[in-house]
């Protein structure tokens, strides 16, 4: 079995000859081939739930037939298991052509069979074989140069073409830093210097994956990663790096989405990976390190300030005046023309700023994995996470306190971002919580973030209205139409929810556990 080791990346194809041009390429010698590859599973997708792919791939004349299962990382650097061997073009042409049903043990599955190691796939490829069938394709244009990094020789491949399924085609633009003996730091700062020229950003998504989205109707729809889930078993530096990671891949792939499609969703997922982050590195920042973390959270915030702009006139849209727009009883044709004059169709395609993007998941993600946290890095995860409960809480409970106290916008904001880290690791800790008390828990903590949001959203078109409640045509009646309607809907409730929020926190979290 040979071991994959490789940091795979995503780049807007318009960065093609501008990547090409990079010094650190344009020295190595190049070679450039066209390869045609397809991947097989059963009707139901046996294979793609159970994390495993099976590909015939073409190279010229040659064929091969490849097993990969799929990694536990979730960031773009991938280690994951490979099994390959050589195919006959006679085998590889029929696998193609196959009929509807097969009897026997397809021929050009049983070389590649052979060479599985892992019992349970060999089981899962046993039970299927019969029932294999190509699902998805994959053409594209590679462009390999070898290099040499710290730590051993390096392939950089640079893959440009198309991912198909029956009619439908996704673009494919990405580039592989792949070595048997690097270790992962090398391939990132070798990753980090490209990205000073060149906006390059972590694809934690395989080939196939990607196709198998665009088989099930999701290759346009955001990304939402699955939160990481630390057990009692990890360490302290074990759990952070699990929930970093899923924090690269999570805003990785919206990035890809939004360039493809500009989807708002995928915006607003690549905010939500930006914040996770920040938060993370707050939880932690005894175990890092106040300064580094302090620093690396203000830098994620500069850069993810932009993105609010456009996030802001999304939900605007979106969350405020569409549902005004459906349910209002009044004012409907100004509403219509108020959502026309705010969000025209140009806005969508609003370009991020993706060097700025990729640099900030490659820098950070280095200047982590270089640092030299405190000696309790090893030490078990539990006791530390207990402290996290009790410490987040306490700032939640503090935050409500002075809401009650001052009740103003800002203070009910200020909740809703300390109940953001609330969540944020309760999610990451689940594991380590009794099942009811958890549901109870992540109940009450978005039924309260739903209200707090939407207030929230309320107080951000209020401002962005502002010139048009100064107008004296329709755009004016139709701003005040939204505001009154949503303001009995979102800003009230939370009068009672302040209170249900100073009960369920001043319990003590022993009692909220049992």
């Amino acid at each position: 079995m040979a071991t994959e080791r490789e940091l795979k990346l995503s780049l807007l194809p318009r960065d093609a000859g501008k990547l090409k041009n990079h010094p650190l390429l344009a020295a190595a010698p190049a070679t450039t081939r066209q390869i045609e590859t397809h991947y097989f599973d059963t009707g139901d997708h046996q294979l793609a739930r159970a994390g495993v792919a099976v590909r015939l791939r073409r190279i010229e004349d040659h064929y091969s037939a490849t097993v990969k299962t799929e990694s536990a990382d979730q960031s773009g650097f991938t280690e994951r298991g490979e099994w390959e061997c050589a195919i006959p073009a006679p085998l590889a042409e029929a696998a193609l052509a196959e009929p509807a049903e097969l009897s026997a043990f397809p021929p050009w599955l049983e070389p590649l069979f052979e060479r599985v190691a892992p019992r349970a796939i060999r089981d899962l490829l046993h039970h299927t074989a019969l029932q294999l069938r190509p699902i998805l394709s994959t053409r594209f244009r590679r462009t390999t140069w070898p290099i040499a990094l710290v730590g051993g020789e390096a392939e950089v491949a640079f893959d440009r073409g198309v991912i198909t399924t029956g009619t439908q085609t996704v673009p494919l633009c990405e580039l592989e830093i792949e070595s048997p003996t690097a270790p992962f730091p090398s391939l990132l700062e070798f990753a980090r210097t490209l990205a000073e020229t060149v906006a390059l950003w972590p694809e934690p998504r395989s080939k196939a994956a990607r196709g198998f989205a665009l088989l099930t109707g999701d290759a346009a729809t955001a990304f939402k990663t699955k939160p990481p889930r630390w057990s009692a078993e990890m360490s302290i530096a074990d759990a952070f790096f699990t929930a970093w990671w899923s924090c690269v891949a999570h805003g990785g792939a919206n990035m890809t989405l939004y360039a493809q499609h500009h989807d708002p969703e995928a915006l607003h997922q690549l905010r939500i990976a930006l914040r996770r982050s920040r938060t993370l590195l707050a939880h932690f920042a005894p175990w890092l390190g106040a300064p580094l973390a302090d620093a690396l959270r203000a830098y994620i915030a500069s850069v993810a300030r932009p993105l609010g702009t456009r996030r802001d006139r999304d939900v605007l849209v979106d969350a405020i005046i569409r549902p005004a727009h459906t349910a209002c009883p009044v004012a409907q044709q100004e509403i219509a023309c108020l959502a026309e004059v705010l969000h025209p169709p140009c806005h969508r395609a609003a370009a991020l700023p993706y060097r700025a993007l990729g640099q900030l998941w490659l820098d950070t993600s280095l200047r982590l994995l270089a640092a030299k946290p405190s000696s309790f890095s090893s030490d078990p995860l539990e006791p530390f996470v207990r402290t996290l409960w009790h410490r987040t809480r306490r700032r939640v409970r503090h935050r409500i306190d002075q809401w009650e106290a001052d009740p103003t916008s800002e203070r009910r904001h200020r909740v809703r971002i300390a109940l953001k880290s609330w969540r944020y690791l309760l999610e990451w800790s689940r594991a380590l919580l009794p099942k009811r008390a958890y549901r109870r828990e992540m109940a009450r903590v978005k039924h309260a973030l739903d209200l707090l949001g939407a207030a929230q959203d309320w107080e951000g078109a209020q401002h962005q209205l502002a010139p048009y409640l100064r107008r004296s045509d329709r755009l004016a009646v139709g701003a005040a139409a939204v505001l009154a309607w949503h303001h009995a809907r979102s800003v009230l409730p939370c009068e009672t929810l302040r209170n249900d929020l100073r009960t369920w926190f001043h319990e003590s979290w022993e009692e909220t556990t049992k």
